[in-house]
């Protein structure tokens, strides 16, 4: 968006053309985010365009490049949370899944793994999100409670969600 005024990297196409700065690489991999255990979560609250140009400062790479190390961020750290899975497949889904130079960069580091998209197994990669929260709905007005002990350091199961009704609807 910074550089080419698009939305997003369509196929990755502006980082194949870039090349991996691993200097700059390895100061992004050192970021403590990365060493926490999963499962965890983050998104640009935390990974943004501050967090990066922060560990620029004292660097001088082209943004082609950049946008190469990013790529190579995402699969690096992508491929060592789910190394020691021993999983046979990566299912992507999300806007990442689109992206090719991604995905043949993730498939680099992790040869011998399968990766496909969950349309594979009938969800379209776009609505993996949609579909997790009609089926937390449908939990909810199912009264079924949750285990999150895991994910959230809940005590219990519990219900996940609230029932909102218009006035004078039971």
């Amino acid at each position: 968006r910074e550089h080419q005024g698009q939305a997003f990297d369509a196929d990755g196409a502006w980082a194949a053309g870039g090349h991996t700065d691993h200097g700059l690489l390895e100061a992004l991999l050192k970021d403590p985010w990365f060493a926490k255990r999963p499962p965890k979560s983050t998104g640009i609250e935390y990974f943004n365009l501050a967090w990066l140009a922060r560990r620029l400062a004292e660097r001088a790479v082209a943004p082609q490049d950049v946008q190469a190390t990013l790529a190579e961020l995402t699969a690096v750290s992508i491929a060592d949370a789910v190394r020691p899975l021993n999983a046979s497949d990566l299912l992507l889904c999300g806007g990442g899944c689109h992206n090719g130079f991604l995905r043949r960069r993730l498939e680099h580091h992790l040869p011998g793994l399968r990766v496909r998209t969950t349309a594979d197994f009938g969800v379209a990669p776009d609505w993996v999100e949609a579909v997790l929260f009609a089926w937390l709905a449908h939990e909810r007005l199912a009264a079924h409670p949750q285990d999150t002990r895991a994910i959230t350091g809940a005590r219990r199961p519990v219900l996940l969600g609230s029932i909102a009704r218009p006035a004078g609807v039971e």
